[in-house]
């Protein structure tokens, strides 16, 4: 009976240290992805077709509010 009661506690460990690095892994994905936001922005302000870049950009910030949003429910 301990050695489960001990299996059960590590699942849980493991459970818990994967939840924090998964956590960690979307705030450096939602950093990554606001720092691209800005250099897209510079990048293509010239380039693109003003609808077709509002629009990426429309949807990188929908993107970035969508992750914010679901890390502060979860947090």
């Amino acid at each position: 009976m301990p050695c489960l009661i001990r299996r059960i506690e590590k699942r849980k460990e493991r459970m818990e240290t994967r939840k924090r690095l998964e956590d960690k892994i979307i705030k450096v994905m939602l950093c990554r992805l606001k720092d691209q936001h800005e250099t897209d922005r510079e990048k293509y302000r010239d380039v693109l077709d003003e609808r077709y870049y509002f629009g990426y950009l429309d949807g990188q910030k929908r993107m970035i509010k969508l992750i914010e949003q679901i890390m502060s429910q979860e947090g």
